[in-house]
């Protein structure tokens, strides 16, 4: 995928090549308004001053170029986008149901397992723009380099998951503010964003748009504990208390097994006392019950 420096450099060019080509087209008309009276007169090409012809060849041009470079390109350009949007609006309703990722969607991983799962079957939308962010963060130290080469491989993975299902849409020109394109190409194709973007899943509600995060789902999906319920896991490591050891579940809570640690290394039964949630998530507290067979 080309950077986004790269398409500004293509469309400079452009801008360039469509100044040009006025500049000679009004440079030859300004010089056939000047000669042509003159001409008319019975002048010849000898008889008529070089400097002022050149003159008027250089402000036609110059004029010529202005309206290239600015107001025709402009016009050039409204005609691409309202295409554009024609076209996006043409492929929202060809796919009724659909899903746009943004890059944290993408670095995540997640998603991939997700769609593996058949919980998103439907068509999936990545914004060349979104692309062109990857690059830039690829660049900008080795630690994001390698999170954005397994955001590639995720790409690749969707690819061959969903088939035809899933879409690169191209557009030239970036945007003021990526979070506001993805809102606004949600609006468009009628999708719903896939982020772990905390501050576009609040904009996308607060404009009443439809967004999934990923991080809100996997809360969603955790085991739901409360005081009483009685647990399965292995003890693997002691706790900060001389008589506490600690486990995982299945899903990576961490559980705190009071009078634990005489079984470390062993598979247990623990009743569930309390449920903290901290910042790096939830912690159960529990209370030893038994061994289980074959530990």
């Amino acid at each position: 995928m080309k950077n986004t420096s790269h398409k500004i450099d293509v469309i400079r060019l452009i801008r360039f090549s469509i100044g040009a080509i006025m500049a000679v087209f009004f440079g030859w008309i300004f010089r056939d308004i000047y000669l042509t009276p003159l001409l008319k007169k019975g002048l010849t090409l000898l008889n008529i001053d070089l400097a002022t012809t050149f003159f008027w060849i250089f402000v036609g041009a110059a004029l010529g170029f202005v309206l290239g470079f600015h107001i025709v390109f402009f016009f050039i350009d409204l005609v691409v986008k309202s295409f554009s949007h024609i076209r996006l609006q043409l492929t929202s309703w060809a796919h009724r149901k659909s899903y746009i990722l943004d890059s944290s969607a993408i670095l995540d991983g997640r998603v991939a397992d997700l769609v593996r799962l058949g919980l998103f079957p439907s068509h999936f939308y990545i914004s060349s723009i979104t692309m062109d962010e990857l690059g830039r963060l690829e660049k900008i130290s080795s630690v994001y380099a390698k999170r954005v080469e397994k955001g590639r491989k995720i790409i690749d993975r969707l690819f061959v998951l969903l088939k035809k299902k899933i879409q690169v849409l191209s557009f030239v020109e970036a945007p003021k503010s990526i979070r506001e394109h993805i809102i606004e190409l949600s609006k468009v194709t009628k999708s719903t964003i896939i982020t772990l973007d905390v501050n576009l899943t609040d904009e996308a509600r607060t404009q009443k748009i439809p967004v999934i995060n990923i991080n809100e789902l996997a809360l969603a999906f955790r085991l739901q504990l409360v005081p009483g319920d009685v647990l399965s896991l292995r003890l693997s490591r002691p706790g900060k208390e001389k008589t506490q050891a600690v486990g995982y579940l299945e899903d990576g809570m961490m559980v705190i097994v009071e009078n634990g640690i005489s079984h470390l290394h062993k598979n247990v039964e623990v009743e569930c006392m309390s449920v903290l949630q901290s910042t790096a998530g939830k912690i159960v507290f529990g209370k030893f019950i038994r061994e289980l067979d074959g530990s």
